[in-house]
């Protein structure tokens, strides 16, 4: 075994630190699909001015076997904060935790498997305490 700082102890030290370009795999209830967290900026897409790379949900289409269908699709547009965390509601709704203001105060948002439907769940005015019974 090498030095700890010698030139092959840094590049398994960086391998092992280095961000994973897919992650948060989660499969629903009913395993027809494959959802994970992938970066995505608006820059990627085409856009004129630079937006910073934001993590986004993505559904995979999956057959029996566990093979990919087609193309994966982007179920979030977020360009402002990483989607923090998400589960399944059922096989055909992801829930996702959005914090719409930068403030901390993250709402639940529930989104379709094919991107419609985006509605916010916890909809309370900002400022308020939501501790409170």
């Amino acid at each position: 075994m090498g030095h700890p700082r010698s030139p092959r102890h840094l590049l398994r030290c960086a391998i092992f630190s280095k961000t994973p370009e897919r992650s948060y795999f989660r499969l629903p209830p009913a395993g027809r699909y494959l959802s994970y967290v992938q970066p995505w900026s608006q820059t990627a897409a085409g856009a004129a001015a630079a937006v910073p790379t934001c993590k986004n949900i993505y559904v995979q289409a999956i057959d029996a076997s566990g093979k990919p269908v087609g193309e994966a699709r982007r179920l979030t547009i977020e360009t402002a904060r990483d989607v923090a965390n998400y589960f399944w509601k059922s096989s055909g709704h992801i829930l996702f935790a959005k914090d719409f203001g930068r403030d901390e105060n993250f709402d639940e948002v529930s989104v379709g498997v094919d991107g419609s439907n985006e509605k916010d769940l916890t909809p309370l005015r900002r400022g308020w305490c939501r501790d409170r019974g």
